[in-house]
């Protein structure tokens, strides 16, 4: 098997890894909803013909807890790529944010 195979074969089970963790993610909370009830519901969201959920279930999907994912994965491919930006930027494997002053910057303000 060559290398870009066993990338694609582990690009495709860390993308499994995240969809399920994710959907694992939107059912944990106060509100007790089941996994399957949300694979239903953020099929519903995308458009699919599913069957009628409680309305509360699909707002604590939809307004809190999917935003909550959305943006928590957002924040880490920006902090992966500024990270990856860094250590191009300065030729250096082990780039870090005190090599120019970006931590003292923030912590001073």
């Amino acid at each position: 098997m060559g290398i870009s195979a066993r990338l694609a074969i582990g690009g495709a089970l860390l993308l499994a890894l995240v969809i399920v963790v994710g959907l694992i993610s939107l059912s944990l909370g106060p509100v007790d909803i089941s996994v399957g009830d949300v694979a239903w519901i953020v099929l519903s969201a995308l458009g699919f013909d599913t069957p009628e959920f409680g309305r509360t279930e699909q707002l604590v999907i939809e307004q809190i807890r999917l935003p909550r994912i959305i943006v928590g994965a957002s924040v880490g491919m920006a902090l992966g790529v500024s990270g990856a930006t860094m250590q191009g930027l300065f030729r250096n494997p082990m780039a870090d944010p005190g090599i120019i002053g970006v931590s003292a910057g923030g912590a001073l303000g």
